[in-house]
């Protein structure tokens, strides 16, 4: 009878364990910034829903005062033609206008329900948990401007530090060290096989010290690992480069909203003066209530413009921060950690 028991041991050099104890480094990294790239997903989904659902809840209050004009000025109108003051083709155009304000309330109701489901679906809970919340966002549709020094500053530390820009740096990291480690190989690997065998009573220990040689001095795995690293730095350059393009192109986009809701704000105190007229000379006699609701719908109009331009500058704020992947203003600034704050935290 012969019993035994074998071990074996690749025995690898110092450079080739710190080689591979990179590796697994960058991969735990990688794993990290996965992670953290996972969550600002959630959070530009959750801002964009809570976003879209802001502006529809402020345009809905905004049309239920519109559509209570227009009514009553339906009923002026009707009034006049009764009266014989007017034509009964007047009250075509204003009852069309009410039509039209009705079905803009019914589809801000589904935009106000696919916003919610949006809402729901990134907190990962029902919609109809969702049901009786109110939004508190007070510099919606008006973020506050950026220090120009602090958005560059934010501007650089994006194209140094973004996470997909990490993992694409750790990937450009552990490519240049297989390509080492493949150069390594190319060196024989030793193996130490000690043993113990029982043969008929009497106890051997062998002790056998293997090597073997990579075919060609490994040149196919080192040309391949080569190519691989030359990828990812490819990959690398462009990923830098298309976030240069979309925080740049962000930036000019805010910019033209911001100037665009600027001109809506001029045309919207015009239309309250002349508003403010109106009611001034329905007060002294000098015009009637057909033309004081009249200034009050065109107020109204013009204020869901500009109301539509503050979604379009509240938009292009959350494309901004997503292009820098940090927030701009409000209380996350509180909750913010730096990218180097988090790698000292885990090399330490």
């Amino acid at each position: 009878w012969l019993y035994g028991v074998a071990l074996n041991w690749l025995l690898r050099s110092p450079e080739r364990r710190r080689l591979e104890t990179k590796i697994a480094q960058l991969d735990t990294k990688n794993a990290r910034l996965e992670l953290m790239d996972e969550a600002w997903t959630v959070r530009r989904e959750l801002t964009a829903a809570l976003s879209d659902w802001e502006s529809a809840r402020r345009r809905s209050n905004l049309l239920d005062h519109l559509a209570t004009a227009q009514e009553r000025f339906v009923e002026l109108e009707r009034q006049r033609i009764e009266a014989g003051e007017d034509a009964p083709g007047d009250l075509l155009g204003s009852e069309h206008a009410l039509i039209e304000i009705e079905q803009q309330r019914a589809e801000l109701r589904a935009a106000a329900e696919a916003a919610q489901a949006a809402a729901a679906k990134a907190l990962g809970v029902p919609m109809q948990a969702l049901d009786g919340i109110v939004i508190s966002w007070p510099n919606w549709g008006e973020p506050p401007l950026v220090d120009e020094d602090k958005l560059r500053e934010m501007r650089e530390q994006a194209l140094l530090s973004r996470t997909d820009l990490g993992m694409a740096i750790s990937d450009y990291s552990a490519a240049e060290a297989k390509l080492q480690l493949a150069v390594a190989r190319q060196y024989p690997q030793y193996e130490l096989s000690p043993g113990f065998y029982w043969d008929h009573g009497i106890a051997k220990f062998p002790f056998d010290v293997s090597f073997s040689l990579p075919f060609n001095r490994n040149r196919g795995e080192i040309a391949e690992a080569r190519a691989g690293r030359d990828i990812a730095g490819q990959r690398m350059l462009a990923l830098q480069a298309d976030i240069y393009g979309e925080v740049a192109s962000a930036e000019r986009a805010e910019r033209v909203a911001r100037a665009s809701m600027n001109a809506a704000e001029r045309q919207l105190a015009t239309a309250r003066r002349q508003q403010q007229q109106a009611d001034l000379g329905l007060r002294l006699g000098a015009t009637d209530s057909l033309e004081q609701i009249g200034a009050q719908i065109i107020a109204t109009r013009v204020e869901l413009e500009v109301l539509q331009m503050r979604t379009q500058l509240q938009a292009s704020r959350n494309v901004l921060e997503d292009a820098l992947h940090a927030p701009l203003s409000g209380p996350e600034l509180k909750l913010s950690i730096s990218g180097s704050t988090l790698e000292s935290g885990a090399g330490s």
